[in-house]
Parts: C-alpha cells; sequence; structure tokens
C-alpha cells in the first residue's frame, strides 16, 4: 500500500509539474501575442521617423556586477556625446547582479520596461540594426577615456547615503575615519551563482577562471599593516571561501556579516579612500567614483586597467619545465583569460607571497602619499615596459587611451630577472 501510495503521488507531482509549464507556456505566449499588438506599431513608427530622428533601443548588461557597472557609465558618457537628432532608449532586466546599482541607473537613465518588447521585436524584422544600441562598444573597457572626462558616477538618494552611514556608525566608524576595500577573487561566488549561465559544463562550471583566484591568508600582513596606519579595512565580497582570521576593531570581514545588502554592495566601493583588488567586477564601483585601485595578483598583464588611476602587479609566470620566469614579450603574448590555456601552453601561474603583497601595498600607500621614490633604473624600466606594451599586437584591442596614473608596480619590475625585456 505504501508503496502504491509513493507511485500515486509521484504521478500526481508529475502531472502537477506538467500542467505549471504548460500554463506558463501559454501565459507566456499570450504576453508575446499582446506585447506583438503593440510594440510591432512602435517599430514601424521608430523606422518611418529615422529620416528625421534615429531612435535606437537596447539593453544593458545586468547579469555581471563589471559589466553592468562599466556599460551604463559608457552610454551614460555617449548620452553627453549625442547628437541632436539621435535618441537613445534603454531596458534593463528584472533579475540583476545588484538591484541597487539597477535602481539608481533608472533614475538618470532613460530606461523603460516597454523598451525590451519594442527592441525585441525590432531585431526580429529585417532592417533593424541601425535602431539598435549595443550595451557597450568596447567590450566594458573605457577606451575613449570618458572615466576620466566626465563624472560618471550615478548619485544615491539622501536616504540611501543615510542608511550606509548609519551602518558605519554601528559598527564603530567615526565620519573622520578613512577606509580601504579589499577583494580577493576566490570561485564561491560563481559557484553560488548557477543562473549567471556558461558555456562550460566540465568539472565546475566556473573553474575556467580559476587563474584568478586568490588566498585572503597571504593578503593579511597587507591588512595588518595598514590597520596599523590607522585605515579600516573592508574586506569585500557577497559569497567567500573563508573568513580573515586577523582580529582587530578596523578590520571588517563584511563578506561573512548577515548584514550585507545591495545598497553597502555599491555604498562602500563608491565612498572609499582606494580599492586593493585581485581585477574582480565590483572593483569598478571605486574607479567609477575616482577613488584608486591597487591590482595584485592581478592576471592576465594584457589585460590591466589602463585606463583607471591604478597600479597594477599580476601574478608570477614561469615555464613548468625549465622554471624560468616569462619574459615581457611572452607574459603579454600569452594573455589568456582561461586556466586551461595556461595548462596547455606549459605555464605555471604563482600567487604573489604575503610579502610581495605587503611590498605592493607599501608601494601604492607611498606613491599615493608622495613619499614614493624611484631610481633612473627604475624609471628606465618603466619607459622599457611601456614601450614594449605599446607595441604588443593587441594593444588596440585592449587599450588606445591611457591614464596619466595607471602604472605597471616598479616592485614587480625590480623583481624580474635581468633577460625580461629581452
Amino acid at each position: 500500500m505504501v508503496f502504491g501510495k509513493s507511485l500515486f503521488s509521484h504521478g500526481q507531482a508529475l502531472f502537477v509539474l506538467r500542467m505549471r509549464n504548460r500554463v506558463r507556456r501559454a501565459f507566456s505566449l499570450s504576453l508575446r501575442n499582446i506585447n506583438l499588438i503593440w510594440a510591432l506599431p512602435l517599430v514601424f513608427i521608430i523606422r518611418a521617423l529615422r529620416p528625421w530622428k534615429l531612435i535606437r533601443l537596447g539593453s544593458i548588461r545586468a547579469d555581471r556586477i563589471g559589466h553592468f557597472v562599466q556599460d551604463a557609465c559608457e552610454q551614460k558618457a555617449r548620452l553627453k556625446i549625442q547628437q541632436p537628432n539621435v535618441i537613445d532608449l534603454f531596458w534593463v532586466p528584472e533579475r540583476t547582479s545588484n538591484a541597487q546599482w539597477r535602481a539608481m541607473i533608472c533614475r538618470e537613465l532613460p530606461v523603460a520596461r516597454y523598451i525590451k518588447y519594442v527592441d525585441v521585436w525590432n531585431r526580429k524584422l529585417a532592417g533593424g540594426a541601425a535602431h539598435s544600441r549595443p550595451s557597450t562598444y568596447t567590450d566594458s573597457r573605457d577606451m575613449e577615456g570618458f572615466y576620466n572626462r566626465y563624472e560618471l558616477g550615478f548619485k544615491f538618494s539622501h536616504e540611501e547615503d543615510r542608511q550606509a552611514r548609519r551602518w558605519l556608525s554601528k559598527i564603530g566608524f567615526n565620519e573622520r575615519d578613512e577606509y580601504v576595500c579589499l577583494l580577493v577573487r576566490d570561485s564561491s561566488y560563481l559557484d553560488e551563482r548557477p543562473e549567471l549561465g556558461s558555456d562550460h559544463t566540465v568539472e565546475r562550471k566556473w573553474a575556467y577562471h580559476d587563474y584568478r583566484d586568490s588566498d585572503i591568508a597571504s593578503y593579511e600582513p597587507a591588512i595588518q599593516w595598514l590597520v596599523n596606519k590607522g585605515i579600516w579595512v573592508f574586506r569585500m565580497g557577497r559569497v567567500m571561501k573563508k573568513p580573515v582570521s586577523l582580529s582587530h576593531p578596523k578590520i571588517v570581514d563584511y563578506a561573512f556579516r548577515t548584514d550585507q545588502s545591495d545598497l553597502l554592495d555599491v555604498w562602500l566601493f563608491a565612498n572609499c579612500k582606494f580599492c586593493i583588488s585581485t581585477s574582480s567586477g565590483p572593483d569598478s564601483i571605486a574607479a567609477i567614483y575616482r577613488s584608486p585601485i591597487l591590482y595584485l595578483n592581478a592576471t592576465p598583464l594584457g589585460h590591466l586597467m589602463s585606463y583607471w588611476d591604478s597600479l597594477w602587479t599580476p601574478k608570477n609566470l614561469s615555464w613548468e619545465q625549465t622554471g624560468h620566469a616569462l619574459r615581457l614579450s611572452e607574459y603579454l603574448k600569452h594573455t589568456f583569460f582561461s586556466s586551461h590555456r595556461y595548462r596547455e601552453a606549459n605555464i605555471a601561474i604563482k600567487d604573489l607571497s604575503s610579502a610581495e603583497i605587503l611590498e605592493g601595498v607599501q608601494e601604492f600607500w607611498n606613491r599615493r602619499y608622495g613619499v614614493w621614490h624611484e631610481t633612473e633604473e627604475d624609471k628606465l624600466r618603466q619607459k622599457k615596459f611601456w614601450r614594449a606594451f605599446e607595441n604588443w599586437d593587441c594593444y588596440d584591442q585592449f587599450h588606445k587611451w591611457i591614464h596619466p596614473r595607471s602604472d605597471i608596480s616598479t616592485s614587480w619590475l625590480r623583481r624580474q630577472q635581468d633577460d625580461f625585456f629581452d
């Protein structure tokens, strides 16, 4: 009887599931037909207006916070230089990587939900390319100096600002204090976000990104050094593998707090004194709001964020068979964005040591406070680096405009072997 009841219950469950899916498909089809009734005429009207007004439609990518931030700011910048006879309209998916950022851009950009349906039908019909607006024209990189030329940070409301400052006060932060955001990427976030999607199905879905991961423990001497300087350190992130082991009132392991919020995710980066990152999407918020960024363990070298006020320190690469460190030309040639590409090329990736991370933080600090000293040899190495970098075959693919305060770490260059520039 129990067995029969179990089968019957299972059959009922399958029946309910099939019926629910049918209702969803029918409802979706019904909505599509309803939207077709009003969206299709709008498409024809937009096309008819083209000789006088060019109306372009597009979405802003929202599944990953880095693209979400940079694409929205790129569109904000382009609207400032828009031709008077061009009108751009956008839509943003309901499900996004950060609801706070969505709310902020919807307050300042011409965003509306109905644009989605007009955009979809415009793309379905032949001849709609002229009326389509991509989320980014430059793969979410600033190739024209927009971030330096314009104030592109979206504004917080008075209430949002008040809520964030109240949170700071709750943890003991004084308004005269300063803090830095520390973002050390590991695989936990993407492993916990299967809805983001991926073409990679072997092992873990996001294993191809593992070359970007780092261990928070190796940053702890640098964290302690910053705290000794009197500055707060907020370890950022929503989902991380392990907490910071240090205990200090000015070390806030936000990644493991229960009072996280989309508002704080954005506000803290937007208002930090500077940011230390392994090069991960959320750090773009700090850059947009003109906070300088120290990149540590950031790979690949060819992808350095040259369009921001930043200092870049990559991981150390060497040949597996010989153990010899890669030369600069080899670093650039092997600008890969997948872990298996490095394995196929027999390249070993080694994270910066705790001592190297501390040295990088100290260099960055001293540069910002005007007490950094470079020898003539240091200056010569910087010139050699940028000369080789600008002659790299793929330079124009990633870099066209260089921020005047974008540099490669002098400390890292000092550690390279004599044949590094050969």
